[in-house]
């Protein structure tokens, strides 16, 4: 029991605390609490939208193609793609917006900010060799997970002759 006891406590003692980053969820996921926890909801309603953040807005896809082709490379069930009309939430569409920044997942980075070093994201050092999977480490030619690289491939081109100009 002794022993048991004193490998946990070594554990506790010596585990770090890891960040962890999924470009579909964890930037969209931030950008609809900060705006939850905002007073934009009031000044939605103030400015006559009277579902405030659940208000239904709508682009319609003929006014803006490349944006709804971009929406519907991303999977419906993260909330982030509007239907057949162009319609959601304005909540939705802060989402979307979220989202669409951290494509290519390379560009992720760029909106990370760590309060512990005050700095942006830097590539960790692969402490632990040959555990961690090449993407992870950079040895490979690409620094995205492989669940992003099939979106990358997808909505690269796109983004570049849109987006990167």
């Amino acid at each position: 029991m002794l022993k048991k006891l004193a490998a946990l406590l070594v554990l506790v003692v010596t585990t770090q605390s890891v960040g962890a980053w999924e470009a579909q969820t964890t930037h969209a996921g931030l950008a609809e609490q900060a705006a939850l926890a905002s007073r934009l909801n009031r000044r939605l309603i103030t400015l006559g939208f009277t579902g405030g953040l659940f208000e239904q807005l709508t682009i319609p896809p003929a006014d803006a193609k490349a944006l709804i082709e971009d929406l519907h490379l991303l999977s419906p069930s993260h909330g982030s793609v509007p239907d057949a009309r162009g319609r959601q939430t304005a909540l939705a569409w802060l989402a979307a917006g979220a989202v669409l920044a951290d494509l290519p997942a390379s560009h992720g980075a760029d909106h990370f900010y760590d309060p512990q070093t005050k700095r942006g994201w830097e590539r960790p050092s692969s402490g632990l060799t040959g555990i961690c999977a090449s993407w992870s480490c950079g040895t490979s030619s690409t620094s995205t997970p492989p669940a992003t690289e099939q979106i990358d491939r997808n909505v690269r081109p796109a983004r570049s002759s849109r987006y990167d100009r």
